[in-house]
This record gives structure tokens, C-alpha cells and sequence, in this order.
């Protein structure tokens, strides 16, 4: 088919107009290059037979590949009154919402019409549906058997997808063997692009040896065949190629040219890859507005891994759009890429509805888009799902449901579910406790840069957790953490340096580790800089000071021995008068702390500021006995008795490291005229004598 033409070509006619008119291709892309060469006019009054049916559908398709949806749309409504292929190509612009509003489900009735009338790519396309659970559960069972019936009609089409299904086990087992089996099936009837997947499995050895000579082969054998490519998807696995140096010397200039083709003619993938090209400024100048484009196109055709970026670009905002953020898009399009079964839309939708972020706050829903995802292998999804197991939320509390997901996670090398499992295991919640497992997975996610693992390390080698006691190593590991503002690890580090445990001991740089913990809102440490301010530990004594970073410290409402030593500071009138009451009621509210326990006995036990109430004060003395460290509280109990009973109570405060004991003891002995016995006490108490620690420094983990 073609129009009378002269023996030569004319004067000033376009050369590549008279080539195409010499030597026509296929008819729909004859007739689309005549659009691209000519206007519409011209191009209907070269094309004899205009109102031939086939005439009339190759117009149609040519519309579609310049975007003129309406024009397409047309054409191809007067076609599909006689022609069953003019129906099956309205549905798909129907389908995808292209120039009408989409309308899924008619489309589909119309798929499994043309199918029932032999058409392989309507049978294709009603296979897709099925296998991404377009209008219902995922029919992958189904989907198969289409492909196969395709398959065995000869559609190389049908080969790759049922060649992709097996390679990343979609509705069957993985197995790459029978993936391979199908690409090749593929390539014997001219697809193309088959080619480059068989590549793949030979340079990442998926089912054969790693061979990349051979993949190589494959790789030129798909440049060869695509030649000049014709058809968009041809133009896009050329792009591939071109783009990563598979079978041809790598040309991204090239590359993006061949995409850009494919890009407008429609090809939504190529639509999508050049926006990611856009998007990151790979060969092309980094242009978000472009990448949007791009992904709108893709995605208002239905091409799921776009709507999945689109959704994040409305989902960012500013931070990648240059645009505000709207939440109420971002879901729209994240549950639209997600019912076409993208992974990693499930996570993105789950996390939309689970924190109510544009869409009403749905706990049971989310969990149901994270289940979909975890079940898949989406190790953020994985953790997430943990996470709502472990709160309860959407799904009922169940820690071993918890762990049973941080591990699945963690073993697909998620680093927040890594730290998650070893701290279930170190406490056993859900699980056995196990701290030299819990060891291993801290180390393991230290090992992916975090920082809180970093520190859980540095703990576990501090006091021997799960491996060998190494304060060398427990030293090296805080210095990381608190080097990479771990508020924590600063403060302990700080600890280390006071005390001289595992490093010289150094008061200066001690109050800069409590000073950069405390900057970094770590309350604890301005209770280690009051205690500095005390005794004058780095820094000038303060008592002023000391009384204002504990009340800083106080407005927290973290710790209660904060509370503790702030009571303390208020009980003995250090830095301002003496206020017992207010004391009384901090010691009181803070029970939970031993040191705090004890003081309120003391006030018991000596009537200050409270009624005196010598069995209050001895019931609390002995809830804290063998918690609360170095003989003070045996001290205090010694001081209720008298007799026997008291000597040995004292003796007992001696033991545990008491000063005041060992004089008491002492003072005792020289009234009775012992005084080999005094002397043997007193010598003890000078030996054990260290400055009395009023404001204590210890803190929970």
C-alpha cells in the first residue's frame, strides 16, 4: 500500500518523507511516520484508502503512540462496532484512563471478551489482571494457565511473563531453571529482549554457573536483533543495554536518547526509567519537575512501579519535589501501585494508614498491607509488622509473633530489627533470654552503623553481657558511639573516665562527656555534672550550680534518682536553706529508687521532718538490704537495735564497705577498754575511707 509516486523525487521534497514512501514498513508504523513527518492532512492525502477499516485502525494506533488519546479514542469507537481488535484496543485506553475515565472493570470484560475471539494479547492482558489482583484476590493459578495457552499459540510475550513468574516466584516456586527454559522458548520465536534476561541469569549465575563471556554473548545477540529497534519495548531493552554496557560498549547519551523515544511514543516503563533518569540526574540535567512528568505519565497508565514514585514524591514534598507535601495524593497513588502488588507500596500505604498520615488512622488495615509485604520478603515491612506485634496495635500483643518478624528481618540484614531482636533476647521477651546471641546480633548491627547497637556493645564488653569482660573493647566502643552523639555513650563514657575504668582517670575530660551527653538532652548527665560541681571533680565547686542542673535535670520526669539527689541537696540545705517538706515529698514519690528508700528511712528512723516511726523506718532499711550497695543500709538498720543485735548489724555494714560502721565499732570498743579492738576498726575505716558520695551517680540503662 502506498500512493502513486514519481520516478524521482522532487525538488525540495524532505528526503525522509520520499525513503519512507519508497520503501514502507509494517502499515502502523508507516502510517505513525508519516504523523511524525507531516501533519495529519498530508499524511491522510498519501495514504490511498483512507476509510479502509485497516487504514482507519493503524490511524488509531498512530494517535495512541503521539498521545492523542481523543483522536485514538474516535476512531477507534466507529471501529469497534466491526472489528473485535478496535474493541480490545479501546479497552485498553479505558484501562489505563487514557483521554476517558478509566473504568477497570469494563476493561477487563472487555479483555475476556477479545479473548474468547483468539486474541493473544487481550488473553495477555486478562492474564495480568489476574495475576496482580486488579479487580479481586490475585488469581496467579489462572494467570498461568493463560500465559500458558499464549505460550503454546506462539506469543513471545506470554513467555517472558511466565518466565518472569518462575524467576521471581510469582504464584509458582521460584526456579530458575524453568525461567530460563522460557526465555530461551522466547527467543526462538524473535523476542528480542529475551535475550538480555537470559544474560542476566549468566552474569549473576541464577540457575547456571557464573559466566560472563557468556553473558556477553547473549548480551550482543539482544544488540544485534533489537538492530534499530521499531517497537517501544524493543527500544527500551536497547536502552538497558546501552545504558549498563551489555553486549555493547556502554553509550548513556545513547541510552537516554532510545529511552526518550520509548518515553513519548508511550512506553510506560520508558516513561518511568527516564524520569529516574531526571530524578537523579543520571546523563540528564537533574530535573525533578521532568521526573514527575515523567512518573505521572507512567502512572496514569497504570504502570504500578511509577505510581509507587509518584506517591513518594507527593509523600516527601519539599524534601524531593520542590513542592509541598499532600498526603492525600501520596496515598492514592501508594494503594494504586499497591493493588497492582508492588512491595513497596504495601510498606508505604501501611505506614500512611498507620499513622493516619492523609487517610484516617487504621491500625487493622495497615497491618494487613505490612503482613502483605513481610510475607513477600520486604524486610522494613518485616520490621514494622514486629513492631505493631509488639505494641498491639492492629493486631493483638503477642512478643513471640514480635520476635518471630525481627528475626525474618534481621536475617534479611535490616539493620533496626538487627538491634530490635538483641534487645528482646538480652531482656528474653518472647524468647528465651539469650545475651551471648544478643551479643552477636548488637555486633551485627554495629556493624551496619548503629549507633545504639555500637553502644549496647560497649555495655555487653563493660560488664561481661553475653561475651568475655573487656574494658579495653567496652572503651573503644563508647568512644564511637559518643564520637557519633549517642547521648548515652557519652555519659558512660564519662563514667568510665571519672572512675578510671578502663581508661586513666581524668575529672576534665569526664565533665566533657557529661557535658556533651547533656546537651544532646540526656538528663542523666546533669546529674553527673552536679556531682562534678560537688566536689569540685574538673570544675570549680558550685553548690548553686549543682541545685540548678538538678532541677533541670528533675523537669524530665526520667529519672527518679535525679529526684533523689535533688531531695538530698534540699534535705541537708546544700546551696540554699533547708526545706525538709519539699525533700520528704521527693524521696516519697521516688520510691523505686533504692537510694531513695533509704533516705526516707533515715527521716523515719531520726524523726526529721516526720513523724519518728522506728518500724517504718526498719521496714524500708530492709526493702532495699543487698540492692542498695555499701553498708549504709545496715548502717542505718544497726542504729534501731541496741545489744547483739546491733553489733551485728554493724558488723555487717563493715563488711559491706560502711566507714561510719567501722568508727561506730570503734568508738565502742574504746568504752569498753579494748582498745587493740578499737584500733583494729579504726585502721579499717581509714583503709575504706573515700569521700562520702552524697549525690549519687548511678543511672538505669
Amino acid at each position: 500500500m502506498q500512493a502513486s509516486l514519481p520516478a524521482e523525487m522532487p525538488v525540495d521534497f524532505p528526503i525522509n518523507l520520499w525513503k519512507l514512501l519508497i520503501s514502507p514498513p509494517p502499515l502502523s508504523i508507516f502510517i505513525y511516520k508519516l504523523h511524525l513527518l507531516c501533519d495529519n492532512e498530508i499524511c491522510v492525502s498519501l495514504v490511498p484508502d483512507i476509510h479502509s477499516p485497516d487504514i482507519q485502525l493503524a490511524l488509531a494506533e498512530s494517535h495512541i503512540r503521539l498521545r492523542q488519546f481523543d483522536k485514538a479514542l474516535s476512531l477507534l469507537s466507529t471501529l469497534s462496532h466491526t472489528l473485535p481488535v478496535a474493541r480490545y484496543q479501546r479497552a485498553r485506553l479505558i484501562f489505563k484512563g487514557l483521554g476517558i475515565a478509566a473504568d477497570i472493570g469494563a476493561a477487563v470484560a472487555a479483555f475476556q471478551m477479545a479473548h474468547e475471539d483468539g486474541d493473544l494479547d487481550a488473553t495477555i492482558d486478562l492474564a495480568d489482571t489476574l495475576r496482580d489482583g486488579v479487580i479481586g484476590p490475585f488469581e496467579r493459578d489462572e494467570a498461568i494457565r493463560l500465559y500458558l495457552l499464549a505460550a503454546n499459540r506462539g506469543s513471545g510475550n506470554a513467555m517472558i511473563r511466565l518466565g518472569n513468574m518462575y524467576r521471581y516466584g510469582v504464584g509458582v516456586a521460584l526456579d530458575y531453571g524453568v525461567a530460563l527454559d522460557w526465555y530461551t522458548r522466547a527467543v526462538d520465536v524473535g523476542q528480542a529482549a529475551a535475550y538480555i534476561d537470559i544474560g542476566d541469569f549468566h552474569q549473576k549465575g541464577f540457575g547456571v554457573p557464573p559466566d560472563p563471556i557468556k553473558a556477553e554473548t547473549y548480551y550482543r545477540s539482544a544488540v544485534k536483533f533489537l538492530g534499530v529497534p521499531e517497537t517501544t519495548d524493543d527500544q527500551v531493552a536497547l536502552f538497558y543495554c546501552l545504558f549498563h554496557g551489555y553486549g555493547t560498549p556502554k553509550d548513556l547519551n545513547c541510552a537516554v536518547e532510545w529511552l526518550r523515544v520509548a518515553a513519548e511514543l508511550g512506553h510506560p516503563a520508558g516513561q518511568r526509567n527516564l524520569g529516574i533518569c531526571y530524578y537523579y540526574g543520571h546523563v540528564v540535567n537533574k530535573d525533578l519537575d521532568q521526573a514527575i512528568m515523567w512518573f505521572r505519565r507512567a502512572a496514569e497508565q497504570g504502570y504500578a512501579h511509577a505510581q509507587n514514585d509518584l506517591g513518594q514524591c507527593y509523600f516527601f514534598g519539599n524534601d524531593v519535589m520542590g513542592g509541598a507535601k499532600d498526603f492525600v495524593q501520596a496515598v492514592k497513588w501508594f494503594r494504586c501501585a499497591a493493588n497492582w502488588g508492588i512491595h513497596e507500596a504495601f510498606n508505604h500505604l501501611a505506614n500512611c494508614l498507620y499513622f493516619g498520615n492523609g487517610t484516617t488512622r487504621n491500625y487493622e488495615e495497615s497491618v494487613y498491607w505490612y503482613t502483605a509485604a513481610a510475607e513477600k520478603g520486604n524486610a522494613t515491612s518485616q520490621y514494622n509488622l514486629a513492631c505493631c506485634y509488639s505494641s498491639g496495635n492492629g493486631v493483638e500483643q503477642d512478643y513471640s509473633m514480635a520476635v518471630h518478624w525481627f528475626t525474618k528481618s534481621a536475617e534479611n540484614g535490616y539493620v533496626s530489627a538487627q538491634y530490635s531482636l538483641a534487645e528482646y533476647l538480652a531482656e528474653g521477651r518472647g524468647v528465651a533470654k539469650n545475651l551471648e546471641t544478643a551479643f552477636d546480633w548488637y555486633l551485627k548491627a554495629s556493624q551496619g552503623n548503629s549507633d545504639n547497637s555500637t553502644y549496647k556493645v560497649a555495655m555487653c564488653y563493660l560488664h561481661g553481657h553475653g561475651t568475655q569482660k573487656n574494658t579495653e573493647k567496652a572503651i573503644k566502643y563508647l568512644k564511637i558511639a559518643a564520637d557519633h552523639c549517642v547521648a548515652r555513650a557519652q555519659h558512660r563514657l564519662g563514667q568510665c573516665l571519672y572512675h578510671g575504668i578502663g581508661i586513666a582517670r581524668n575529672f576534665e575530660r569526664a565533665r566533657h562527656y557529661f557535658d556533651l551527653a547533656a546537651l544532646n538532652g540526656h538528663m542523666p548527665a546533669k546529674n553527673a555534672q552536679a556531682r562534678c560541681y560537688y566536689y569540685a571533680h574538673g570544675v570549680k565547686h558550685n553548690h548553686l550550680v549543682m541545685e540548678q542542673l538538678l532541677r533541670e535535670a528533675s523537669f524530665s520526669n526520667e529519672h527518679s534518682l535525679i529526684f533523689n539527689n535533688l531531695g538530698w541537696c534540699l534535705y541537708m540545705g546544700i546551696s540554699r536553706q533547708r526545706d525538709v517538706k519539699v525533700a520528704l515529698q521527693l524521696f516519697n514519690d521516688n520510691l523505686r529508687v533504692p537510694q531513695a528508700t533509704h533516705n526516707l528511712a533515715v527521716c523515719f528512723a531520726y524523726g526529721v521532718g516526720i513523724e519518728h516511726n522506728i518500724k517504718e523506718a526498719e521496714r524500708l532499711f530492709r526493702s532495699v538490704v543487698g540492692i542498695l550497695q555499701g553498708g549504709d543500709v545496715e548502717f542505718g538498720i544497726s542504729r534501731l537495735k541496741d545489744g547483739e543485735e546491733e553489733r551485728q548489724w554493724l558488723e555487717g555494714a563493715a563488711g559491706e564497705g560502711s566507714t561510719n560502721a567501722c568508727i561506730v565499732l570503734g568508738n565502742k570498743a574504746v568504752n569498753c577498754g579494748e582498745f587493740g579492738e578499737a584500733e583494729k576498726w579504726f585502721r579499717e575505716a581509714t583503709c575504706k575511707y573515700v569521700a562520702k558520695v552524697m549525690i549519687s551517680d548511678e543511672f538505669e540503662e
